[in-house]
């Protein structure tokens, strides 16, 4: 079977992208959405002063915009220019040392941490 290869990576990526959307849900900080941008960019127009928003988000929502973007630009490059394993080696290696920063920082200081979840 050629296309079984095909069909192995589309199932890990289907589940690291799960995993991905818990860990965004557990750590709860809020605007940071990965698969849904459509979400980010409706928080974007509705709290416009075009909509009678206040637009107190609306830098925030755009640099992730703009970073999931850059993201898409720079991994279709390297699809097309280099190789397949180039950005998923790359994305691994990001997030990977997102992680490690992320469980560092978390053990010696908790207060970026959502209020909510520190009651527990």
């Amino acid at each position: 079977m050629p296309g079984a290869y095909r069909y192995a990576l589309i199932v890990l990526l289907g589940i690291s992208m799960g995993i991905q959307n818990a860990a965004v849900r557990e750590l709860a900080i809020p605007d940071l959405t990965t698969t849904v941008i459509t979400l980010t960019i409706t928080g974007i127009a509705s709290d416009s002063a075009i909509a009678g928003g206040g637009g107190s988000a609306a830098g925030r929502r755009l640099v992730a915009v703009a970073a999931m973007l850059a993201g898409a630009l720079a991994g279709a490059a390297l699809v097309l220019h280099v190789s397949i394993v180039a950005p998923l080696a790359i994305a691994l290696t990001v997030t990977a040392v997102v992680a490690l920063v992320s469980s560092r920082a978390g053990a010696a200081d908790a207060s970026w941490i959502h209020p909510l979840r520190t009651q527990r």
